[in-house]
């Protein structure tokens, strides 16, 4: 594999769109990019699988994680999540999904009280009601290290709704 073509970060059309497609096209993509397949989980009981992929930055030694749910009810449920290190990519996310149309619809923000330097996070949830698209940049900052989560779902999936309906 050419190291031009590994990439630890996706853009956030990447993102947006993977959420959408068959878990195998994401399979493709991320294997092109230099991705490993790291787990497949079966979960009954929330009627989901789990497919997961890895890929190590070379340069700092942090790994990223890409997540896609795939429902066994109906494709419209599915999602992703994907957790990496870099927050230049973080802070463009805010500002392209702006510029696609969405708006935040809410901020969130956590700290445990009693060890406020060990943990916070802050959550923004943006939504395109046009492209019925609910997207979740999360910065969680756990014991000195910083990680970013951004998550894409249908939002017309149980899943978004519960999510929206949880912000009210």
């Amino acid at each position: 594999m050419f190291p031009s073509l590994r990439s630890q970060t996706l853009t956030v059309n990447e993102v947006i769109s993977w959420a959408r497609v068959d878990a195998e096209v994401v399979n493709e993509n991320l294997l092109k990019k230099g991705w490993e397949q790291f787990g497949y989980e079966i979960n009954k009981d929330s009627g989901f699988v789990r497919r997961t992929w890895m890929i190590k930055n070379n340069y700092n030694d942090l790994k990223s994680y890409f997540q896609y749910y795939q429902s066994d009810a109906d494709t419209i449920e599915n999602y992703i999540i994907y957790q990496f290190s870099d927050r230049d990519a973080f802070n463009s996310y805010k500002t392209d999904l702006k510029k696609m149309g969405y708006k935040l619809q809410k901020e969130k923000k956590k700290k445990k009280k009693k060890e406020k330097n060990k943990y916070k996070d802050k959550e923004e949830l943006f939504l395109a009601d046009k492209s019925s698209s609910l997207i979740s940049l999360k910065e969680v900052f756990l014991l000195g290290f910083n990680t970013f989560l951004v998550s894409s779902y249908n939002s017309r999936s149980h899943v978004a709704k519960n999510i929206l309906e949880d912000d009210k």
